[in-house]
């Protein structure tokens, strides 16, 4: 019953055979699935946390609706779809001495990007390039500043209904932000 469920969920939201998961799988239990997937460096939010702001150059991989809610202070957001050569073309020359973070909500998104320009890091002088354990939803979930227009904030976009559910403070869920 549960698969059907979820299986069910999945196409009403538009979810993709490689992004469903079961309702009882983690933020652990999908970064365990990317690890898997993709052969990448990865870091946790402890070991993120320690690193020197000036050498890091931190990437976005969400939609302009998510990042708008909130993101990672210095983040630089870029759309999930970018193709290599482009991402190249755009932030190529911020990596040089730089080591670069990617994420974005859970990691599926960034570890895929960053799957993809990983072998070309090195060429535009990045020292090393790690995707974010948990994404930005263990960020929130461990209670580290997120910033919106520069001020901290504890709201945070789903994603969507589905994954909704790995925010663990489901008062600060928000789609979107008022312009007023």
């Amino acid at each position: 019953m549960k698969i059907l469920v979820t299986i069910t969920l999945a196409v009403l939201l538009g979810i993709t055979s490689g992004q469903a998961i079961a309702f009882g799988d983690s933020l652990a239990d999908i970064h365990e699935d990317i690890k898997a997937q993709y052969e990448i460096n990865h870091v946790n939010n402890k070991q993120f946390s320690q690193m020197n702001a000036d050498t890091l150059v931190i990437f976005d991989i969400r939609k302009p609706e998510e990042f708008k809610v909130s993101h990672i202070d210095s983040a630089i957001r870029v759309d999930p779809a970018i193709k290599p050569k482009d991402f190249f073309a755009q932030y190529g020359d911020s990596l040089d001495g730089k080591t670069a973070v990617f994420y974005c909500s859970v990691g599926r998104r960034s570890s895929k990007l960053l799957s993809e320009v990983n072998d070309q890091l090195t060429d535009y002088g990045a020292k090393n390039a790690y995707n974010l354990e948990g994404g930005v939803f263990q960020w929130h979930n461990d209670q580290i500043d997120l910033v919106r227009n520069g001020q901290n904030t504890r709201d945070i976009h789903p994603y969507n209904l589905y994954w909704s559910r790995l925010i663990n403070d489901r008062s600060s869920i928000e789609y979107s932000v008022d312009e007023r």
